[in-house]
């Protein structure tokens, strides 16, 4: 019986591939009650005929703007709500905007990144409903409209940078939102955090276990955690990677694969998503990491990818612990039947719902850090096109390994707190990266002010 239920385990642990979701009678119901601009998400145009705020499955619609913030996602009129902060511009991002062209993706026009005229996304500028309009197009920092009335998720889809690291000036350095993507699952929460890349500098830090690892090369030194404001995790380890490559200050770790989703930060410090060309110079490179396919692309969620010359599902499954209350595998437990815990694992009709992460590009260069539990890879990814973003890649996953800590400096080389993004992330990951090096790839973000 217990070899039977080890065995049991390790296959649901192991559970990786690919495949479509089937849908019963009701959740086909629930889909023919999508929201008009779903459409949007997917490279359709926005529908500009007047429709009721609520439809019978508790959806509302962004359009039906009124005083309620939980309803629409109103600005709070408190310092909660972000000013006007400046994007990447092609002064402070020379190299980005230069593969941006070599990719024929440099765009037209970088819009000004603001939240509109006033304190309310009532008054924030909104795009024309012509034939270009989208998410994609927004001009502005705008807050997120729920999808959800009920239950209430305090200022959810809204912008907030109090209570976050600013810098010496007092000028906010990133933003956070939490936002509920999907229309199967009103449990599953995104949490986002903005950074403002003209603000902010990103720095890849090589797991102690990873090929190419360092002394120091897993650990924040004592000298820069004064500058430090975030960490968070990266993407998969090297051997779960496949061909995926490496690039670690300045040093090939293991070779760029071509075509392939890559998270770049240049030795200017810009930083963007993109698919990895041959072309880019490698001496503009100071840290890369890859991992399979863009989850968005061109400001569109990734709804398939080729395989072996066919269409094929873009959705990754992980097969991994559905509760985040479960044990860890791979450690033996006493007290329960066979001195073996009972996992819940994802590898069976929601094989597709896990604890993930991911990062998205906006056009203005400001990069956005995602993470959920019990969450779909093309929810997350429909999160961060309506947070703006063009492109986005998958980050790590699991309960054990996303991460989101933000930082406060005490001014001494110590911190007055640290918090999490999520309130479901582990607390024991408060613990990592700066009092001891750690296993897996990590990234961080510092203020570059002096």
């Amino acid at each position: 019986m217990r070899l039977i239920r080890t065995i049991s385990t390790m296959l649901a642990v192991a559970f990786f591939f690919i495949a479509s979701p089937a849908l019963d009678a009701s959740e086909q119901q629930r889909v023919e009650f999508a929201p008009r601009w779903e459409s949007l998400l997917w490279g359709g145009s926005p529908d500009t005929n007047k429709y009721a705020p609520v439809n019978d499955q508790g959806m509302i619609e962004p359009n039906e703007r009124t005083s309620d913030p939980y309803k629409v996602g109103t600005a709070v009129s408190d310092n909660s709500h972000p000013p006007d902060i400046s994007p990447q511009d092609g002064e402070a991002a020379p190299q980005r905007n230069k593969i941006l062209e070599i990719l024929g993706l440099y765009p037209e026009s970088t819009p000004e990144l603001s939240n509109g005229k006033g304190d309310s996304a009532d008054e924030a500028t909104i795009p024309d409903s012509g034939e270009n309009a989208g998410v994609k197009d927004l001009p502005v920092l705008e807050n997120i409209p729920p999808l959800y009335t009920t239950p209430p998720l305090q200022n959810e889809g809204v912008w907030e940078s109090s209570g976050l690291p600013t810098d010496k000036d007092g000028t906010p350095l990133m933003y956070k939102t939490s936002y509920r993507p999907s229309e199967r699952y009103p449990n599953a929460i995104v949490h986002m955090l903005l950074f403002d890349m003209k603000r902010v500098s990103m720095r890849l830090y090589l797991g102690s276990s990873e090929p190419g690892a360092t002394p120091g090369s897993s650990i924040v030194k004592p000298d820069d955690r004064q500058k430090l404001v975030a960490i968070t995790n990266a993407l998969w380890k090297q051997k779960h990677s496949g061909q995926a490559g490496t690039v670690f200050a300045s040093r090939v770790i293991k070779n760029l694969f071509p075509g392939m989703a890559t998270l770049v930060i240049y030795q200017d410090s810009s930083v963007d998503i993109i698919e990895w060309s041959p072309d880019i110079p490698l001496e503009f490179v100071n840290d890369a990491k890859q991992l399979r396919h863009l989850i968005v692309k061109d400001g569109k969620v990734v709804n398939t990818i080729p395989v072996n010359g066919k269409a094929s599902d873009s959705e990754i499954g992980l097969g991994y612990l559905l509760s985040e209350s479960e044990p860890m595998p791979g450690y033996d437990y006493w007290g329960s039947w066979w001195g073996q815990p009972s996992y819940t694992t994802t590898s069976g009709p929601e094989w597709f719902l896990a604890t993930r992460s991911a990062f998205g590009i906006r056009n203005d260069g400001n990069l956005v850090f995602a993470m959920g539990h019990h969450i779909s890879t093309k929810d997350m990814a429909k999160a961060l096109v309506l947070a703006g973003c063009q492109r986005a890649i998958h980050g790590d996953a699991n309960p054990h390994n996303v991460v989101g800590n933000i930082y406060f400096s005490d001014g001494n080389g110590k911190f007055a707190k640290k918090e999490k993004l999520s309130p479901d992330q582990k607390t024991y990951t408060l613990d990592r990266y700066v009092d001891r090096s750690y296993t897996s790839d990590f990234f961080a973000f510092f203020r570059r002010d002096d």
